[in-house]
């Protein structure tokens, strides 16, 4: 084989090792945009099942409202057992973080709608202020910023590298919240 034949089979290669390069990185950055719009959803689930007790406290007094409210709340539900399943699927350790938020969340919604309607509906505009709202601060914060640090992790490029410190967050958040009660 002349030199030639040499540079255009040496040419040819390194052609076909920048396309198929090039494919894995687009693969990898449509995977990536994919996975962090199923993580904004999974996280907008949260926090519309973390509204619901703010909109029972502000419904109306007809039984209308009370179904639509009733709707929205099974529709939570809902979307909160499909983005755990889902999570988890897509990514155990975030499907981890995403249970705990969902879970430490859970143990106190209960509690405020129970409150909420309990509560007589607004008369007027002033029952809106936000001063009415003070009871239904959830403590998940915690939570939250571990999901969310979880979650970005696994986005990163060398998302697996960041594995073990993720489990690791996991483990200690768990026992952190078990010993605290």
């Amino acid at each position: 084989m002349d030199t030639r034949n040499w540079i255009v089979l040496v040419t040819a290669t390194v052609t076909a090792l920048v396309a198929i390069g090039g494919y894995f990185v687009n693969q990898a950055a449509a995977r990536s945009e994919r996975r962090s719009k199923v993580f904004a959803e999974a996280l907008a689930a949260v926090f519309e099942y973390q509204e619901l007790p703010f909109r029972i406290r502000r419904r109306t007094g007809t039984p209308e409202a009370a179904m639509a409210l009733a709707q929205k709340v099974g529709d939570a539900f809902a979307r909160l057992t499909f983005y755990r399943r889902w999570l988890g699927l897509e990514s155990p350790l975030v499907g981890r973080a995403f249970d705990n938020l969902v879970r430490r969340t859970d143990a106190q919604w209960e509690e405020f709608c129970e409150h909420a309607w309990h509560q007589s509906p607004p008369e007027d505009d002033i029952g809106y202020q936000v001063e009415q709202w003070q009871p239904y601060q959830f403590d998940n914060l915690d939570e939250q910023e571990l999901c969310l640090r979880v979650m970005r992790r696994e986005l990163r490029l060398l998302g697996p590298l960041y594995r073990r410190s993720s489990r690791t967050d996991i483990d200690a958040q768990q026992a952190a919240r078990s010993a605290s009660g």
